[in-house]
């Protein structure tokens, strides 16, 4: 069992040492780097030089437009997303960013409030303005591991079709030891489910620590292998991992990309 394609997310472009990640990438891959602008973008993808890698553009917002994209978006935020026509790009669908670090008490209240109770009013031109754009642009529409009518309230539900792909995330370190069992068994049931769709992709995480900047991690590699195997037990044949930055950071960041190696 192998997989077919390997894709790192890169949230934090500034912080990764680019010439040791090139050194021991040796195997095809795509990349998308963080950019608020086209400009930013073609900036940092001129420090990416190596034949294995291709580069894409995760468009994101200011903290104070939310960060993500999604129905509470402004018009103005959303139309942003034009000026990456053209180019492969990554579009992380969720409620927007509203604390700036991670506890699993604000989590939940913010869970209720903005998946139970908020008003998205602009979930209908968020879905135009991807579908119009994927005409001429290549897109991942990545975002939580929801049921369809959960994602559909925040302007999540953006359906796949010739040049639009769906990513999940499967982040596996997200959720205390007490809750493992229970996460599990729901990744399994949904990875099966969407993997009817076609080149759907799943990320795993997190190696290292998001937006938020205390995010939980893998412990070790071998966390990280485990949560391979089972990947490719399940079937899954497009691979994401999150995220470069935190590779790097890592004492022995050849050891995460020898993991990868190994099934691939």
């Amino acid at each position: 069992m192998a997989f077919e394609s390997v894709t790192f997310w890169c949230e934090f472009p500034k912080k990764v040492n680019w010439e040791g990640f090139l050194r021991i990438i040796d195997f095809p891959c795509n990349i998308y780097i963080t950019a608020r602008t086209r400009k930013e973008f073609e900036l940092g993808k001129n420090k990416i030089k190596n034949k294995f890698i291709k580069v894409g553009a995760w468009p994101i917002l200011s903290f104070e437009e939310g960060y993500w994209f999604s129905g509470l978006s402004k018009k103005e935020s959303i139309d942003k997303l034009k000026e990456f026509k053209g180019l492969k790009i990554k579009i992380d669908l969720e409620p927007p960013i509203k604390f700036r670090s991670y506890s699993d008490i604000k989590a939940l209240f913010y869970s209720i409030k903005y998946l139970l109770f908020k008003r998205y009013p602009r979930n209908e031109y968020l879905l135009k303005t991807i579908y119009k754009l994927s005409e001429t642009t290549d897109i991942i529409a990545s975002g939580y591991p929801f049921p369809y009518w959960l994602s559909k309230r925040y302007g999540g539900n953006v359906q796949p079709n010739k040049r639009i792909r769906k990513n999940y995330f499967i982040y596996t370190t997200y959720f205390p030891q007490t809750l493992k069992g229970i996460l599990y068994l729901y990744y399994r049931n949904f990875i099966k489910k969407r993997l009817k769709e076609e080149n759907a992709m799943f990320a795993l995480g997190c190696i290292g620590a998001g937006i938020f900047g205390n995010e939980r991690v893998y412990k070790n590699v071998n966390e990280f292998r485990k949560d391979l195997v089972i990947f490719l037990k399940l079937g899954v044949k497009h691979l994401v991992v999150f995220e470069i930055a935190g590779i790097m950071q890592r004492d022995h960041p050849e050891e995460w990309i020898q993991a990868i190696r190994e099934h691939f």
